[in-house]
Parts: C-alpha cells; sequence; structure tokens
C-alpha cells in the first residue's frame, strides 16, 4: 500500500494498524535543484514496511522533511459505507415490502403532519 498513491489503497493514518510518523526512518537527496526526502521503515518495525510514503520534495532539506510529515498528517480517515435504506433493511430482514399497502399498492409519501403538542394530564395530587 501506498498512501497518497492515485491508484492504491489509502489507509487512514488514524488506524492502530498505520505505522506512526516517528516509526519512518527519513532520508534526503540533493540532486542539484530540489531536496528529495525519502521515507522507509525502521529496522525493528513491521508497519512501516507495510506502507509506504510517497517522496517529496523541497527547496531545501528542512522544507523536504516538512512535506513528508504533512503528507503523512494530511491523510483523512475514510467516509463510512452508506447506511442501509430503511425500505431495505426491512426486506432483507422480514421478507416484506413495507411500503406495499394490504391491497398491493405501492405508497407514497403525502407529506408532514405538524407535532401536536402534548397535554399535561393530571395528577391526583394536583
Amino acid at each position: 500500500m501506498t498512501i497518497g498513491a492515485q491508484h492504491g489503497d489509502t489507509p487512514c493514518t488514524m488506524s492502530p494498524l498505520c505505522p506512526k510518523f516517528d516509526e519512518y526512518v527519513l532520508t534526503t537527496q540533493h540532486d542539484g535543484q530540489y531536496w528529495w526526502c525519502f521515507a522507509s521503515g525502521a529496522p525493528n518495525s513491521r508497519k512501516a514496511d507495510t506502507v509506504h510514503l510517497n517522496r517529496t520534495r523541497g527547496k531545501t532539506e528542512e522544507e523536504a522533511k516538512l512535506a513528508m510529515s504533512e503528507e503523512y498528517k494530511g491523510q483523512r480517515p475514510r467516509p463510512k459505507p452508506p447506511r442501509q435504506p430503511w425500505r431495505d433493511s426491512v426486506m432483507q430482514t422480514f421478507r416484506v415490502d413495507p411500503l406495499i399497502d394490504e391491497f398491493g399498492n405501492p405508497m407514497y409519501w403525502v407529506g408532514r403532519r405538524q407535532p401536536v403538542p402534548v397535554r399535561a394530564i393530571p395528577t391526583a395530587g394536583q
């Protein structure tokens, strides 16, 4: 898996399965124009070997390292899958379509009624 890859799976950095940023060893390399920062797994870290960070670049060595930490922190949690609609849930559980009336006709949304205020029920002591 590669964090930030367009085609890869991107795990959330808040997950306990994802390695912490401290578990990576950062190395830098200068190519004449930019400083490149690479992250590799620490010798005793199995998690950091399974999730690879993309290389980052900067005009200075510190800027490249800062870009690497920002890339790691910038991961967002995965969105939750959409909830199953109520109708589908009832059909799956009870094998009955809840929106079909007793005559076999489909029911439709007509409107919402206004809430009715609750009247206080007098008690024996009042």
